[in-house]
This record gives structure tokens, C-alpha cells and sequence, in this order.
């Protein structure tokens, strides 16, 4: 199996004997596993959290009736994995065929307070362990015992309470079947290639892992492991802060935590670098997408929208129906609504997408660096800007926009503490359908669309407005988020390229 696709795994089985193969199998893979029996007592005391392979048993009693069995896996499922846990993969391990399972997956797909797994495979017990019958010979010795006791109605009456109590006539001994550890990692690693595009997120997770793990070792064998080696650990750590923050570091714990761990942070993509230049991609194991266009099933019918070139192209099961480039351009319905809702759909993943790519969630003032984004409350700035960012304001509500400040300060500033005021660049922040009003000029930088709280928007700059103010003056609250520095770094080099632009120089 390969272990560097699933590190974390969770196993729900009343009956410890009868997971063991599972977690034989997986412990000679190196992957780590977490056993729970279902009881109440012994529940995780919150919903476990990263949890990337779950391993449940679909039968904990005699009850036959699906969707008793159901809601009895759904409560185990929502006490165990947390809604914030993020994809996993869903193995149904039982004895008994998969009479169930089609029922199991219908209801679970309908609930909204359980994490939904990203596949349902079933697995069969019977495959790797032989369950035997033997005689309980404590069950006969009471059973015999009452037939010379007392009436048969009362016997009934007791022997019905030992049952109730988990003692029968019969005992179920597990074996685990011949070459069935092998047999099961090789049936797990081959339900895994169904998870496709999971397994290369769970790939790159497990990797990042393994690159943080290698940092902290190669850090922490600087110095020999000692009666000093906690005191040099520190003093490094202590260094890392300086190296982040400069002349703006503070004396206090919080601050060499934290800005230590930033240029942690920083040291990290060089382990991440070394990893994904050994890893061997199984080229059989994966397949890609000729044509990549983002699919919604809407009444039966699967379309899907591409955007190949300048124009957006839109089918219906793989048919051509419409290609478009802004939507006035469409007239006939429902294929207007169907291309709004696809568009949607587009902007979503791609503005999602650009958002974790370029920026970062608005950080406090602990770390001290340039990139945030604040919002800004000016009405005739708002509107002074409008007038040279778009090519037809008098068609637009303004209202809709919001004016936003990008800090533009220098580095270095922040560094040696050196920053008296706040360089800031002004721009507005569009929502669509008005990106096609944006003026396409040198002296405007316009952003891809980016998913900030939930609204797909892109933020034009203008060059033109540059403006300088105390940071003591810019109030915490109104930062919304902040550019990552390869970003910044981007639109400060076209605004200095704007600034430096050679004019007309003779007569």
C-alpha cells in the first residue's frame, strides 16, 4: 500500500478481533490507526479532526431493519469526525453482503450535520477472517442446571436474560484467514485509485507532513542532545525571530514565537522542494482530464463550462450549445439561466482557487509586514476614482463597490522599525457583472477574481492615487485580508514600471 496517500485512520468495529486484520495490515505499512468500539464510554471526547480513511462496521446488533442500522452508523460518524475534518474515504467493513449499502449512502447523502465522505467503498469481512461457532459450555452447564430446578417458562425467562447480556449457547471464535493481512492491503490500495483526485491532495498533505518533520529534525540536531541543548535551541529560535521581524522585534515571548516560526515557514518550501523531486508518480494509477471544464448536473443533463481562449464554451453531454463571452451575447432561455448558473459555478472554483494562490486571511499586527488590504470609507474618493477606472460610469451604481487600500509599504521598513508612515495604493473592489467595464490602461492593474467572504470580485488599483498615512491612524478592524508577497511583489513592479516610463522627451 502506499502509505504516503493516507497517514491517519479511524476504525469503528465493536469487535476488536474482527478489525485486527485491518490494523495489522495497516501497521506494517507504517500508517498510523485509531480504534473505537462504538460505546458511548469510550467515544473520541470531540469529533476527531484529519482523519483521512474511516473503516466501519455496518452491523453492531442482530437488528435487521436498514434504517435502524443507519441511524445507529450515522450517530457513530457524527461523534467521531468533526464537520470541520476536511475529504476522507469511507470503507464499509461487515461480515454480511452490501444489502445495505445502497440505503446507507442514499440517507447519508441527505444529511447535513455529518462530514460527507468523498467515497463509499464496501469491503467483505468474510474475505480475511473465518468466523467458527463453538459451544458454550458455561451457557449449557446454567441451561442444564434449570431443567431440574425449576419450570420451563422461567428457564425461557432467564436464558432470555443471559442472551440480553451477551452470553448465548454458541461462541464465535476469529481466525484470521491465510495471506489475508497481504490480500487486504492490496484490495485497500486498489479501492484507493477510485479516489483520484483525493489521492493526489492526500499525497501532497502527507508530503508536506514529511517536510515539516524534517525541518524540526534538522533544526533540532544543531546542537548535541545535552544538558545545553534546550538553552543553544533556544538561542537559535531566538535568531529566526530576529531574522524575521529585525529591529522591530519585541522582548517578549509571543513575539520570538511567532516570528521564529514565520521564517520556519519560510525555510519550509526549500524540505518541500528536496520531497517532490524524489517522489515516483505511478503514471498508470492516475488519470487526467483532455479537456479541464468545471461539470454541474442540472435536471438529468450533465453540463459544463471551459474557457479555452477568450470566449467561454458551454455543453450539454459533451454536445457544443453555446459559447459566449459576456452574457448579453445570449438570448435564448433556459440556456441563459443554465450559462449564468455555469458561470457562477466557474467563478467559484476560480476565485476560490486564486484566493488561497495569492493571498492570506487577514493576519494581526504581530506580524509586521506590508500586503493587507483595508477597507476605506470615502464617498468622493470613491467616486473621484470611478471616473478613471471604468469606461462607462454613468451606467454604474458605484454604491456597489467597496474603496479598499492596498499597503505598498517597503519591507525593510517594517523590519528595522523604521516605518513613520503607511505607503498606500487606492483601489475599488468590483463584483461581477461590471469586470468588462474595467479600463484596460497602463496606469491600472486589475486583479483576477478572487473569493473574498464568500463574493467572487476583482480589485482594480490606479496608479495615479498613492497616498501616505500614520499606521497608528489605520484602524485593525478595517483590514480585510492581505496579498502574499509574490503577489505584492508583482504589482509593485508594474506600478515602479509605470512611475519610470520614458514620455515624450524632445520636440
Amino acid at each position: 500500500m502506499n502509505n504516503s496517500i493516507v497517514d491517519k485512520v479511524l476504525i469503528i468495529d465493536d469487535n476488536y478481533d474482527e478489525a485486527l486484520p485491518v490494523i495489522q495490515a495497516l501497521s506494517k505499512n507504517g500508517i498510523f490507526t485509531i480504534y473505537w468500539n462504538g460505546n458511548v464510554d469510550t467515544k473520541p471526547e470531540h469529533p476527531l479532526k484529519g482523519i483521512r480513511l474511516v473503516i466501519l462496521d455496518m452491523r453492531f446488533s442482530a437488528v435487521t431493519d436498514s434504517h435502524t442500522i443507519n441511524a445507529n452508523l450515522f450517530t457513530l460518524l457524527k461523534y467521531s469526525i468533526s464537520k470541520e475534518n476536511g475529504p476522507y474515504i469511507l470503507f464499509i467493513w461487515s461480515k454480511h453482503d452490501n444489502e445495505y449499502l445502497e440505503s446507507f449512502k442514499n440517507e447519508l447523502s441527505k444529511l447535513t450535520d455529518i462530514p460527507q465522505p468523498y467515497l463509499i467503498v464496501n469491503m467483505e469481512k468474510n474475505k480475511y477472517i473465518k468466523v467458527t461457532a463453538e459451544e458454550n459450555k458455561y451457557y449449557q452447564e446454567i441451561a442444564t442446571e434449570l431443567n431440574s430446578k425449576i419450570s420451563k417458562k422461567i428457564k425461557d425467562e432467564v436464558l432470555s436474560i443471559l442472551q440480553n447480556l451477551g452470553m448465548y449457547n454458541t461462541i464465535d471464535t476469529i481466525q484470521i484467514k491465510e495471506n489475508a493481512v497481504e490480500e487486504l492491503i492490496l484490495d485497500i490500495d486498489e479501492k484507493l485509485k477510485e479516489a483520484n483526485a483525493l489521492c493526489i491532495l492526500l499525497m501532497w498533505e502527507n508530503i508536506a507532513k514529511t517536510s515539516a518533520h524534517k525541518l524540526v529534525t534538522n533544526i533540532a540536531n544543531v546542537s548535541e542532545i545535552d544538558g545545553t541543548w534546550d538553552n543553544n535551541i533556544k538561542t537559535l529560535i531566538q535568531h529566526l525571530a530576529s531574522a524575521n521581524a529585525g529591529q522591530s522585534l519585541e522582548p517578549t515571548a509571543k513575539e520570538y514565537i511567532i516570528n521564529a516560526m514565520y521564517s520556519l515557514n519560510l525555510m519550509l518550501p526549500d524540505e518541500l522542494s528536496n520531497h517532490l523531486m524524489k517522489i515516483n508518480i505511478d503514471e498508470s494509477r492516475f488519470s487526467f482530464i483532455n479537456s479541464p471544464a468545471i461539470m454541474k448536473n442540472i435536471e438529468g443533463d450533465i453540463f459544463s463550462i471551459s474557457k479555452p481562449n477568450k470566449k467561454f464554451i458551454v455543453k450539454r453531454n459533451d454536445a457544443e450549445c453555446q459559447i459566449f463571452g459576456s452574457f448579453s451575447a445570449i438570448k435564448e432561455e433556459p440556456y441563459k439561466r443554465i450559462c449564468q448558473e455555469l458561470y457562477s459555478e466557474y467563478l467559484g472554483y476560480l476565485g476560490t482557487s486564486n484566493f488561497k494562490f495569492l493571498c492570506e486571511r487577514a493576519a494581526s499586527n504581530d506580524l509586521k509586514k506590508p500586503g493587507s488590504i483595508y477597507k476605506v470609507e470615502d464617498g468622493e474618493m470613491l467616486e473621484e476614482l470611478s471616473k478613471f477606472m471604468f469606461k462607462n460610469v454613468k451606467d454604474i451604481d458605484i454604491n456597489n463597490f467597496s474603496l479598499i487600500n492596498l499597503d505598498i509599504s517597503s519591507s525593510c521598513d517594517y523590519a528595522q522599525n523604521k516605518l513613520k508612515k503607511v505607503r498606500l495604493l487606492f483601489g475599488i473592489m468590483i463584483e461581477n457583472p461590471y469586470y468588462f467595464e474595467i479600463n484596460n490602461t497602463d496606469d491600472i492593474y486589475c486583479t483576477p477574481e478572487i473569493n473574498v467572504d464568500g463574493k467572487i470580485v476583482k480589485i482594480a488599483f490606479n496608479f495615479h492615487y498613492i497616498t501616505y498615512e500614520s499606521k497608528d491612524r489605520i484602524p485593525e478592524a478595517n483590514k480585510l485580508f492581505s496579498f502574499r508577497e509574490l503577489f505584492l511583489t508583482e504589482i509593485k513592479h508594474k506600478l515602479s514600471t509605470y512611475i519610470s516610463r520614458v514620455g515624450i522627451i524632445n520636440l
